[in-house]
C-alpha cells in the first residue's frame, strides 16, 4: 500500500494503525478520584483518550516530551488546566496519571 491510498482508508482499516490503551492500576485509581472530582470534565477526558487511540500526536492533544525527572514520559492536555501524563511503545500507550498541571508535573 502506497501513501496516496491512505486518504481511500474505512475506519476499519485505519484500527490496524492504532496503539491500545494501558491503565495502570494507579491511573484508574487517579481517574476515578478525577472524575469525581471533576464530573463536567468525563466527556473531556474520554475524547481525549479516544484521540489518543487513534492520533497520540494529533495537534487537538498538544502532545510533548516532558523534561526533568519524567523526561522518559510524555504529557498531553485534556483541557488548558488538565493533563494525562504516558509513555508509548509501537503496539500500547501506558497511562500513568491524570490530574491538573501542578499535580501531574
Amino acid at each position: 500500500m502506497c501513501f496516496s491510498q491512505l486518504g481511500n482508508l474505512s475506519k476499519k482499516h485505519i484500527n490496524f494503525f492504532m496503539r491500545k490503551l494501558v491503565a495502570s492500576k494507579r491511573f484508574q485509581k487517579k481517574l476515578s478520584f478525577f472524575l469525581k472530582q471533576n464530573p463536567h470534565l468525563e466527556r473531556k477526558a474520554q475524547k481525549t483518550l479516544s484521540i489518543m487511540e487513534r492520533d497520540l500526536f494529533s495537534v487537538s492533544l498538544r502532545t510533548h516530551k516532558l523534561s526533568g525527572k519524567l523526561k522518559t514520559f510524555y504529557g498531553s492536555w485534556i483541557d488548558y488546566y488538565q493533563r494525562i501524563t504516558f509513555s508509548y511503545d509501537e503496539n500500547y500507550i501506558y497511562l500513568l496519571n491524570i490530574g491538573d498541571h501542578d499535580e501531574v508535573y
